[in-house]
């Protein structure tokens, strides 16, 4: 399931917006499937793809933007509500993320 996420990531344009813009490393098939050195690592990495993806599931480019100092939680909590408002139910507790 990843690997065609990664594969939309790119038709996106991920490698050259997101990446190169941000001055990250493009992501692997695996990168959030095994456990990383460091979960807050991985976990704004994720938060960070969803922050950019968001906008282009809503054409609204303020739908999910994070504060500075927005913990795990506020930054989970906004990313369920855009979620809820585009109708995705979802099946796990929030802290699964």
């Amino acid at each position: 399931m990843w690997e065609n996420s990664l594969e939309r990531l790119k038709v996106l344009n991920y490698e050259q917006d997101y990446c190169k813009k941000l001055g990250k490393k493009p992501l692997n098939r695996v990168h959030f499937v095994i456990p990383g050195a460091n979960a807050g690592n991985q976990f704004d990495e994720f938060m960070g793809i969803c922050a950019w993806v968001v906008p282009f599931i809503t054409a609204d480019p303020n739908t999910l933007k994070f504060e500075q100092f927005d913990d795990p939680n506020t930054k989970l909590n906004k990313l369920l509500l855009v979620l809820r408002n585009l109708d995705f139910r979802a099946s796990f507790a929030a802290q699964k993320l």
